[in-house]
C-alpha cells in the first residue's frame, strides 16, 4: 500500500496527543496483504517514519513508502475489502507520542502501531 497525500505545500507529520484508534486488513492468518508482514496479537511494530522518507510522486502529490499504513475509519478499510475477500478488518491504535499522518482518502502512516486481539471486526 503506497499513502500519497495531495498538497501543494511539503505535508509535515504530525505528532499524536492522544492514542488513536486505527483500521487495518489483514489475511485469516495475520499478514498483510501488500507485504505478506506477520502481525502478532498485543504487540508494538515500529517504523522509521521521518520526514525525509517523503519524495515527490508528481507535481502537488506526496508518497510515504516506509510507513506503517492503517486506516482512520472501518467503512474505508472494507471498501478495499472487495479486492482482498480472505480478509478480516481488525482494530489497532496509534500511541501517544507516535508520528502520524492522514490524508483525503482515510488512510493514516504512523511511525509506532499497537495490535490488539486482532479479532475480525466486520
Amino acid at each position: 500500500m503506497c499513502f500519497i497525500i495531495y498538497s501543494q505545500r511539503k505535508p509535515q507529520l504530525k505528532i499524536a496527543e492522544k492514542k488513536i484508534i486505527v483500521y487495518k486488513r489483514l489475511t485469516r492468518n495475520n499478514l498483510s496483504p501488500y507485504q505478506d508482514y506477520l502481525y502478532e496479537r498485543f504487540s508494538v511494530y515500529t517504523s522509521d517514519i521521518q520526514q525525509t522518507n517523503l519524495s515527490i510522486f508528481y507535481p502537488g502529490r506526496y508518497q510515504y513508502d516506509v510507513a506503517l499504513h492503517a486506516y482512520t475509519t472501518v467503512t474505508r478499510a472494507h471498501k478495499e475489502k472487495s479486492y482482498w475477500n480472505y480478509e478480516k478488518i481488525v482494530e489497532m491504535y496509534i500511541p501517544a507520542g507516535a508520528f502520524y499522518m492522514t490524508n483525503s482518502h482515510q488512510e493514516i502512516i504512523t511511525n509506532i502501531l499497537i495490535t490488539t486481539d486482532l479479532k475480525k471486526i466486520t
